[in-house]
């Protein structure tokens, strides 16, 4: 039962993965610098941030490495503005994470329990998981409606 549970949260992130590279590759250059308010992050800034869920979530979620290290991570990308490049770096991201879920058995989804290092109470890995679909999910609406304010043509359809 598990097993097609998570056919279905992994076609989940597929799904996300996918429409989320397709709205990065929409973007011009001339946009990255967009910011909706003061207190946002700008539209290459939360490009990198949703290039980077899958990987340092994972790290920081279910391989619990140190606060050093995932604020490491979540550097990677500062210097990368092409379009084309942030896609691929999803993409490969993406696979980091499903290799790994694919690789636990339904015992060890469901009892590894593991915590980042802000936290004190651990979490399945199945939980983390969801934790982290719906992470992209959020900030891929984000980053539509920033889309959406700099006029770029993108619908429901691209969410799909």
């Amino acid at each position: 039962m598990v097993n097609m549970y998570m056919n279905e949260l992994i076609h989940e992130l597929e799904l996300v993965t996918n429409t989320t590279r397709n709205l990065i590759e929409k973007v011009d250059y001339k946009d990255w610098d967009f910011r909706p308010q003061d207190n946002m992050r700008t539209l290459i800034e939360l490009a990198h941030h949703l290039v980077l869920i899958p990987k340092s979530d994972y790290y920081c979620l279910m391989k619990e490495v140190p606060q050093d290290e995932y604020e490491k991570l979540e550097t990677d990308l500062l210097d990368v503005t092409d379009s084309k490049t942030l896609s691929e770096q999803l993409n490969q991201n993406y696979k980091l994470l499903t290799d790994y879920i694919l690789s636990l058995s339904e015992q060890e989804l469901l009892n590894i329990k593991t915590a980042p290092f802000y936290l004190e109470d651990k979490s399945t890995q199945l939980k983390w998981f969801i934790e982290i679909i719906t992470h992209m999910f959020h900030h891929r609406a984000q980053f539509f409606n920033y889309l959406k304010e700099l006029k770029y043509e993108v619908n429901m359809f691209d969410l799909y």
